[in-house]
Order: structure tokens, then C-alpha cells, then sequence
């Protein structure tokens, strides 16, 4: 870009790294025209590479969009790494003023199917394919492995294993330039030079036509490149420098790449011609240069980027300086945008069959299967007797009874033989239930069955579900039961049956002697209606084993029998025996008396206790005063006191005693008189 006269003086701070510093100045903006045009590695077109027209530069600075910068050179080359759009600038320094260039460049490699004539195939081991494609030049093949020539366009491989091969082109899309064959006279362009259709001199003239001997004698009759009897237009050479030879004007499409090209032959051999592309007034590319030797044709071209043009006048600039010679003639001018494309084709090797064959598999009985195979041209099958056809590649079968058959695959392309085998069972129909059995009275018994997919139970309330193959059974009485077991899959059908016999359970009885007191310090355990018994809790039993064990507890305490019967049945029962606490149970004290003569609790005293051998009950009013005393049990409180009777209220009674379990008794409390 072209900073604008209008703003030359004004003040623009770039910064530039000089010698690994970062320098700040401040330059005016330059008026000459600069530009750079960019190009990829045609076998890596991530990679681009730019170059700058520039001379007479002080510094260069380039910023590539990517992150990545370069000071220095004017031919830089970057990688990027992703497919995107990328502005790319250029800083010129030229010591008195300062040019920047920007340009947008898009990096994408998208597939062209077109590219590549050769289809996908398959060959085999040891054979070669002709890769074709529609392109002469600017084209990569990669890999290069098994390839005869990977520069040529049409090269022939010969794979030891699967391969695929991409082959990456430049692409130009139609010409942009009208008549650029010259095969509408002198129409659609311009030049410097003179025309002069009926002689070619003086010098700086110029002619569109095929007879050249016609248009000037001392030039070789060559012909034109187009067709080799078109028109081409043809230039007896100015020394003037910076002459157009050939312009045109045509439209463009911004941030786009374009490719500028020409053939160019001499019609004279001294002093060949010296050309220069140019576009809205700026050199594109190197000087290009005729053959010396006349009519030998040669195509120059180099690469341009619009950047926010929308326009582009194209132009061919005469370089050469010198009188004697500089004849020459143009054909085939283009100008088109590039693009780079991608095709690819794959190879596969046939070393060995690529056959399929149908998996070993289960059928019903009496039901047909399609036996597949592939791979090959010739199929041959075994056994035959339970085929259809035993030569094709998918014959019916049919067997009585599981069959292993065996298919021999034969490639006539490569001579390939080889013998598979698969197998075809019939599907069983086994339905099993459990065996009769026999279970105790209130148990439980599960009803297990296998085989189908389908099971049905006759009605019977004591199964849990009829319709799963192992319910849950629960019979009171001996029972059979009946099941309908199905394969739906295959219609086989079965009914099955098993009989639960119920055994009754014995009568268990347990008893005990007596009950335990401090003169019976043990009681024995009686057990009856068993075999077999095991007695709970053991800790207090002589042997918890035995129909009769001495049980000998500390406190009361239940003990259960388990009793085995001849069936083997179980059965169970439990006894009591207590551990009597005599001070608790038999020693009483009464909470009032009413002591008024009518012979009912008229006196207050532990007459009824028995076996005490020592005593000493007392009596307190509410002062603590001891008001009653006495060591015999049968003697009482009348309610009197030094033989005044007391008043209502209550009182407190202590009682200290011996029994003849030699349990000392000690009882304190209170009780109430009333009158």
C-alpha cells in the first residue's frame, strides 16, 4: 500500500528491530511503489515464501499474521501451521522515507477429485499402475515410495503393500485476459510501440500476425505457440527502457493470488529481448530474457497478490537498452488466479485373498441357512448332500445334524487358492427341571428349570409366579407339579414334571423337674418325641447333646430343644425354669394397718414370713424416736406406744433378718396408720 502524498509529512512511529534492539524513529512516508508477491512450496504449501521488489533499502521488517516476524531479508520464508486467513506486512526503510505494504493471503490446500485420472484399484503382488493426472508442471507426489519418477506427472508404481499417493498441484482457473492468443487481431490491448501492419521497421513497431517473412525479412519465419499456425504479435525492439509492449486492464478480486505469464521467443538471434512484468505501475518479478536462439520458445511468469485492488492494469515492459536487435514476438499471455489442490488415490496390493466368510452359527431343526463366501471367482463347497448349489459363493443348506463345511476360494486375477471352513449347529432343545425331592413341613423349596425361553406352570396357589422358569414353592401336602417349558425361536415345546414330598414334622416336648431355690440348686431337663436333640443356651447344661441334661442356672431362664425325627424333620419346644429370689418373693411388708379392733389389719408386723431364724424389727415415729422393738416374728404393732395410742400418719419400719438359705434380708420403708 502506497501511503498518499497528502500524508507524507506525516509523523508515523514504527518500530523496527536493527541489531537486536528495538529502535523508535520517525520517517516521512515514501511515493515510489513497492510490492512483494508470494509463492508455496508446491510439496508443502504451508510453506510461503516472499519476495520484494524493493531497492535502495536502508531496513525491511516483515510480520507474517502467525506471530512470527523477520528483519532483514528480503526473500523470508515462514511455515504457518493452520488453514486461515493471514495479513501479512511489509515495513521498507529507505533512510529518508518509509513504504508499507499489507496483504491478506489465505492458506488452504482444498481437494480437487479432478486432478487425478487414476481411480482406486486393486493389484496384484508384484504388478504396476500408470498414475495419470491432468497436469504438466507445478506438482508434487508424496510418497514417493514404489514411484519410477516422482517428477514426472504420469509416473508408474509398483507397491509391495496398500498404499495411497496425494498429489498436489497448482491450479490456475481460466484466463482473465481477452485475446490473449492474439487470435483476434490487434483488439483488447494496448502498447507504446507503433503498429504497423505492412512493415516491420522502423524500430518500436509492432504487428499481430503469422507472416512474419511477410512483415519483415531479416526475421525468422517461426510460428506461433498457441497452435503453430495462429497469430502472435510480434516487436521490433526500442531501445527505449520502460516501454509497454503489451498492456490491458482487467478487474480482480482483492486478497487473491494471481499468476502473470507469457511465452516469448526472438525473431532475431543478437541482442535477445529483456522483458519486465509490471502491475498498476509496479515491477513484478525478475527481468525475463528471450532465447538467443531464434524461434525457440520460452515461458516466463511470476506471482501477484491484489491486495485491496480491485483493478490491476497488466503490463509488459520493454528493458532492453541496446540499438542492434531486440526482436521478438509474445503469445499466450495469461493472467489467472492460483490456488494450490489436492487429489489422492489408493492402491491396494492383493498378496492375499481378501475373502469374507459367514461365521459359524446356530439354526433350528429342519430350518435352511445361506452359507456366504467372497473373495474370490470360483467357489467350491463341502459337503454337498445338504447344499443346493456346492458351486457358488452362497449356496442354500439344509442339515439334519451340526455340519462343519468347507468352501475352497479361487482369485484367477492372481492365482490365489485357499480352503475356509464354518459351521452350522443345530440349535439343542434340552429342558431340564429339578429331580423330586422331599422337604419338613413350613418349608419353603425352590422349582428350578432350564432350557427354553418360555416357561408356563399348571395353576397351583403354592407357587410364587406361574411364569418363570424357578418359582418359589410352598406346598402344605405332598404335591407334583407341572411345567410347559418352549423355545419360541425354534416352536419346540416340552412339558416337564417334579413332586415336592412334605414330611411331618415330630412332636417335640420339653419338661423340667423343679424349679431352682437355695435348697435346689439344680433342675433336670426332659426332652421327648426325637431322634435327636440339642438343647439352648449350653452354658448352664451338663451337656446340651442328651435327651436329659441338669441344667444349672444362675437366673431364670428359658431353654429351647431342637428334637430331629426319624424323617429328619425338625421340631422344637422350650422350658421355663426359674431361679426363686426368696428375699423378694415370700418376705412382704404391707404398706398401712388400721388398727381399730376389727380384726382386720389391726396390727402391723411380719407374722406370715417364714424360715427366719434372726430378726430385729423396728419402728420410728416421723421424730426418729424408736416407738417399737422386737426379735420374734409373731409379735406385732397394736398403733400404741407406752400404751397411748398413736395418731394417724406415717411411720418408718426397719427390718433386719436371717433365712435358712443364709440370705441376710434388710428391708427399710415407710408405712401409714390410719384410724
Amino acid at each position: 500500500m502506497i501511503i498518499p502524498k497528502s500524508l507524507i509529512l506525516r509523523i508515523t512511529f514504527i518500530f523496527i528491530i536493527l541489531t537486536n534492539s528495538l529502535i523508535v524513529f520517525t520517517q516521512p512516508s515514501c511515493v515510489d511503489k513497492n510490492d512483494f508477491i508470494i509463492s508455496r512450496n508446491i510439496c508443502d504449501p504451508y510453506a510461503v515464501s516472499f519476495q520484494t521488489n524493493a531497492s535502495g533499502l536502508s531496513s525491511i521488517f516483515w510480520d507474517f499474521g502467525n506471530g512470527k516476524t523477520a528483519n532483514g531479508l528480503k526473500n523470508p520464508t515462514v511455515k504457518y501451521n493452520y488453514k486461515r486467513d493471514y495479513s501479512v506486512l511489509m515495513i521498507l526503510n529507505f533512510g529518508f522515507c518509509i513504504d508499507t505494504v499489507k496483504k491478506e493471503i489465505t492458506i488452504d490446500i482444498p481437494a480437487e477429485r479432478n486432478l487425478l485420472l487414476t481411480n482406486d484399484t486393486i493389484i496384484c503382488s508384484g504388478q504396476s499402475v500408470s498414475l495419470f493426472t491432468n497436469q504438466q508442471s507445478d506438482f508434487c507426489w508424496s510418497p514417493i515410495t514404489y514411484l519410477n519418477d516422482p517428477l514426472i506427472p504420469n509416473p508408474i508404481s509398483t507397491p509391495a503393500v496398500d498404499i495411497t499417493y496425494t498429489f498436489t498441484s497448482k491450479v490456475n482457473s481460466d484466463n482473465i485476459i481477452r485475446n490473449g492468443d492474439f487470435s483476434q487481431g490487434n483488439l483488447f490491448f494496448t502498447s507504446e510501440y507503433t503498429y504497423s501492419p505492412s512493415t516491420g521497421v522502423p524500430d518500436g513497431v509492432c504487428f499481430v500476425g503469422k507472416d512474419i517473412k511477410a512483415w519483415h525479412p531479416d526475421f525468422d519465419s517461426c510460428k506461433d505457440h498457441t497452435s503453430g499456425n495462429g497469430n502472435l504479435l510480434l516487436i521490433n525492439g526500442s531501445t527505449k527502457e520502460n516501454v509497454s509492449v503489451w498492456k490491458q486492464t482487467i478487474n480482480v478480486i482483492p486478497n487473491t493470488n494471481y499468476e502473470f505469464s507469457t511465452w516469448l521467443l526472438s525473431l532475431y538471434p543478437s541482442n535477445p529481448a529483456k522483458l519486465q512484468f509490471s502491475i498498476n505501475g509496479i515491477k513484478i518479478g525478475d527481468i525475463f530474457e528471450a532465447s538467443t536462439s531464434t524461434c525457440e520458445w520460452k515461458k516466463f511468469f511470476t506471482t501477484w497478490n491484489s491486495g485491496n485492488n480491485r483493478s490491476a492494469v497488466i503490463s509488459i515492459i520493454n528493458k532492453n537498452t541496446i540499438f542492434s536487435g531486440n526482436d521478438f514476438a509474445i503469445d499466450d499471455v495469461y493472467f489467472g488466479s492460483v490456488t494450490y489442490k489436492y487429489d489422492s488415490v489408493n492402491i491396494k496390493v492383493r498378496s492375499d485373498l481378501n475373502y469374507s466368510i459367514t461365521s459359524s452359527q446356530q439354526i433350528c431343526k429342519g430350518q435352511p441357512i445361506i452359507l456366504n463366501a467372497s473373495g474370490g471367482d470360483i467357489y467350491d463347497w463341502e459337503p454337498i448332500f445338504s447344499l443346493n448349489n456346492s458351486k457358488v459363493k452362497n449356496p442354500i443348506a439344509k442339515p439334519l445334524s451340526t455340519t462343519t463345511y468347507f468352501v475352497k476360494i479361487t482369485d484367477t486375477t492372481c492365482n490365489l487358492v485357499k480352503t475356509f471352513s464354518t459351521t452350522v449347529s443345530i440349535k439343542p432343545f434340552n429342558p431340564s427341571i429339578n429331580s423330586d425331592t422331599s422337604i419338613c413341613e413350613a418349608q419353603i423349596v425352590k422349582l428350578n428349570s432350564s432350557g427354553g425361553n418360555s416357561y408356563q406352570w399348571v395353576a397351583n396357589t403354592t407357587l410364587s409366579s406361574l411364569l418363570i422358569s424357578s418359582p418359589i414353592a410352598k406346598p402344605v401336602n405332598t404335591t407334583t407339579y407341572f411345567l410347559i417349558v418352549k423355545d419360541t425361536l425354534c416352536k419346540y415345546v416340552d412339558t416337564l414334571s417334579t413332586t415336592i414330598r412334605v414330611l411331618k414334622l415330630p412332636n417335640i416336648r420339653a419338661v423340667k423337674s423343679n424349679d431352682i431355690t437355695c435348697e435346689i440348686r439344680e433342675s433336670q431337663l426332659i426332652a421327648s418325641g426325637g431322634l435327636k436333640y440339642t438343647w439352648s443356651p449350653s452354658s448352664s447344661l451338663n451337656n446340651s447333646f442328651i435327651v436329659n441334661p441338669i441344667a444349672r442356672p444362675q437366673s431364670t431362664t428359658t431353654y429351647y430343644v431342637i428334637g430331629e425325627g426319624v424323617n429328619g424333620c425338625l421340631n422344637r419346644d422350650s422350658i421355663l425354669v426359674n431361679v426363686l429370689n426368696l428375699t423378694d418373693q415370700q418376705f412382704f411388708v404391707p404398706s398401712a394397718f388400721t388398727p381399730n379392733n376389727d380384726r382386720l389389719n389391726d396390727c402391723f408386723g411380719i407374722t406370715k414370713w417364714t424360715n427366719i431364724q434372726e430378726l430385729e424389727f423396728s419402728i420410728y415415729n416421723r421424730w426418729g424416736e424408736l416407738i417399737f422393738f422386737t426379735k420374734n416374728k409373731t409379735v406385732c404393732w397394736n398403733g400404741k406406744y407406752k400404751g397411748i395410742l398413736q395418731n394417724s400418719g406415717t411411720y418408718i419400719y426397719t427390718i433386719k433378718a436371717k433365712n435358712g438359705c443364709d440370705y441376710p434380708i434388710f428391708k427399710k420403708g415407710t408405712f401409714v396408720l390410719i384410724r
